[in-house]
């Protein structure tokens, strides 16, 4: 669970894992989630169980899958209103870091709830 801005938003691993490590330093400084995701901001550490079923996306395809998931934020950011900003300019450019400090409550859970959908499945990365 995430708190951000008073909202408590569930995240949920698709495949279940047994953990074998959480990093407790992320609470005393959770800017590294964000700054150092691969290094000093994972969350928890662990081994799929022998149920799991999904396996990990391969290099090419997880690139792909994110940059197509960039690209279809950009849109569905384009569409938002974005507080004292007005509506966003559709112009083909990037969004800055924080741009969701800038979102009402209401377009930063619609974004968080497209993006973060719980279950999602690792199959999506690998599909053709």
């Amino acid at each position: 669970m995430l708190t951000v801005d008073g909202d408590d938003l569930e995240v949920v691993f698709p495949n279940e894992f047994l953990l074998t490590n959480c990093n407790l330093y992320l609470r005393a400084d959770p800017a590294k989630l964000t700054a150092e995701p691969y290094s000093a901001g994972w969350l928890f550490e662990g081994t799929p169980v022998p149920e799991t079923k999904s396996q990990p996306a391969r290099r090419r395809a997880a690139r792909e899958w994110m940059e197509e998931e960039q690209r279809r934020m950009n849109e569905f950011l384009q569409q938002q209103t974005a507080g004292p900003m007005g509506p966003l300019a559709a112009d083909g450019g990037l969004f800055a870091a924080g741009i969701g400090r800038e979102l009402d409550r209401e377009p930063k859970l619609a974004l968080f709830h497209e993006f973060s959908r719980p279950y999602a499945s690792v199959e999506e990365m690998n599909r053709p």
